[in-house]
């Protein structure tokens, strides 16, 4: 088995792997509400739900994570956000 070798520039740190994880997380449970909503019996709703439900805790989970660690901050608005994560991969890149 082949591995692929990462430079400083093209390593993964705790904050890509969080930031990921949790764009996943919510994609994840924006699909489980859609398919909570179609679900063509109760049985497969209420699984859908539960479902739901254990994402959202997951994505929370995640969130105060990242919050503790100061790499997520909704506070900040989207173009804050957007010039700090430039930021950061800037750094990252030296």
């Amino acid at each position: 088995m082949s591995q692929i070798a990462t430079t400083p520039a093209t390593a993964l740190t705790d904050r890509d792997v969080a930031t990921s994880l949790l764009a996943d997380a919510k994609a994840c449970t924006k699909q489980l509400a859609a398919a909570a909503l179609e679900a063509s019996s109760p049985e497969l709703r209420r699984l859908f739900e539960r479902q739901l439900t254990s994402h959202l805790k997951e994505q929370e989970a995640i969130f105060r994570y990242m919050h503790e660690k100061k790499w997520y901050n909704p506070e900040m608005g989207p173009l804050a956000m957007a010039r700090s994560d430039l930021d950061y991969a800037e750094r990252s890149l030296r």
